[in-house]
């Protein structure tokens, strides 16, 4: 998957076109807030606590719905949330992150 780094604008995002297959571009503004480009020109909102934890993943919303400003105060909000332990919608984050996986291929799990 091609991953790449930039300061998100509107104007940048939509200009992005897509790919044979899912692509991130990260923000260097809000750094683990990326959108995510598919093959069918859907883009979506993702906020990724950490690298290392993939598992974590939260959906912001699709793009041009929800504006780069936007999903930066979301991205704020979901990280503090993390960041408090806050779990009453672990549930619903599970329920999204399985979708973002099944999205980007990832094997069902076992």
């Amino acid at each position: 998957m091609m991953v790449k780094t930039t300061n998100l604008t509107n104007d940048y995002i939509g200009k992005l076109t897509p790919q044979k297959s899912v692509y991130l571009v990260y923000d260097t503004i809000f750094e683990r807030l990326c959108i995510e480009v598919h093959p069918n020109g859907e883009k979506l909102w993702l906020f990724v606590p950490t690298l290392e934890n993939q598992e974590e993943i939260r959906p912001l919303g699709r793009f041009p719905e929800t504006q780069v400003e936007d999903a930066r105060v979301k991205a704020r909000a979901t990280e503090e949330r993390v960041a408090t332990g806050f779990t009453a919608s672990s549930a619903m984050a599970a329920a999204a992150t399985a979708r973002v996986k099944v999205r980007r291929g990832y094997p069902p799990a076992s």
